[in-house]
């Protein structure tokens, strides 16, 4: 590996190459993370998928029409389940991209032939936006429980205010 260094920098190739490491270290990692996150929810909705390599594994778009389905607790509509070529994979993806997209999902910067492509950006991204859109149900779920619960007492302080007193 060349390494390029103006007369001013105090670094050495080394650090170049450990920066670089630790870039792909971080990469795996992240991946790491998406992978058991999406495992976590394939196992909670019983699948019997389960990925290994994100990357490689969403590529047909069946597994992730599966770990849209578990995340979201809802049917993607239009999934082959045994997709025979690149366009039907292309398409499988494109659906749950769409499907995604109609829940308010964004989905900004990449496409279904990134993510056919194993462009791990594109997979990312994908991945962040679902575990995104996963954590703010969670919190509407929250407030609207704390809400429910607010309700309830206001009834509950409203109906004993208004019995009458001996």
């Amino acid at each position: 590996m060349a390494c390029i260094r103006s007369t001013t920098s105090e670094g050495s190739c080394d650090d170049l190459h450990k920066l670089q490491q630790n870039k792909k270290t971080q990469q795996k990692s992240i991946t790491q993370i998406y992978t058991d996150w999406a495992n976590h929810y394939l196992q909670k909705s019983r699948s019997r998928r389960h990925i290994t390599d994100l990357q490689n594994d969403v590529m047909d778009g069946t597994v992730l029409a599966d770990v849209i389905e578990a995340v979201t607790g809802l049917k993607v509509p239009d999934v082959v389940k045994k997709p025979k070529g690149s366009t039907q994979m292309v398409e499988n993806i494109n659906a749950s991209l769409v499907f995604l997209s109609g829940l308010g999902v964004s989905l900004d910067g990449f496409t279904a032939r990134d993510v056919k492509e194993g462009n791990l950006k594109a997979v990312l991204s994908l991945f962040f936006a679902l575990s995104r859109y996963k954590q703010q149900q969670k919190q509407l779920l929250q407030e609207r429980r704390e809400l429910d619960k607010l309700r309830e007492k206001k009834m509950e302080s409203e109906a004993t205010s208004v019995l009458p007193t001996r």
